[in-house]
């Protein structure tokens, strides 16, 4: 479906702010559709700091093509890692960045490259007509999953 957003018109900051938001609300629907087999009915995000909120309705075939966006993300990032080619991706943010002299995109030389982790296999099985299934992790995952500072809470409903 998509997201609604009760409240106040979007501006440019507004829409990135609302389209990253969103990418976190799929991600959350896709872990909950593969690990309890169930399509969430409604994700809210409920920003703290203005009480703001953003609703998302996902649909099976939006989380699967969701799903396929983020194998092929996972795939370059192990590619890149890998090979060490992390090409720059100059922006405004550049301005206020203390690694322009070893940038590339600035003329700066990039220390060397070390020597890759072992590499991150993530396997997914399902059986016939079940499209949860699990997912496998070699080597396992370690470590946690933070809110990212943004001071928000996720609410959702699966029934």
């Amino acid at each position: 479906m998509g997201p609604s957003r009760p409240g106040r018109a979007a501006g440019r900051e507004g829409g990135r702010r609302e389209a990253q938001a969103l990418f976190q609300l799929k991600f959350y629907a896709l872990v909950l559709w593969r690990t309890r087999g169930a399509v969430p009915r409604q994700l809210r995000l409920m920003y703290l700091a203005d009480r703001d909120t953003l609703s998302y309705t996902p649909d099976p075939d939006e989380l699967a093509r969701f799903e396929r966006t983020l194998v092929a993300i996972w795939q370059a990032i192990q590619r890149a890692t890998e090979t060490g080619d992390f090409r720059a991706s100059p922006s405004r943010l550049c301005d206020w960045c203390d690694h322009k002299p070893r940038c590339p995109a600035h003329g700066g030389t990039p220390p060397p490259y070390p020597e890759p982790p072992a590499r991150q296999q993530i396997t997914h099985s399902s059986q016939p007509g079940d499209p949860s299934g699990t997912y496998s992790f070699d080597p396992p995952l370690s470590g946690h999953i933070g809110t990212g500072g943004q001071g928000a809470v996720v609410h959702c409903s699966t029934g």
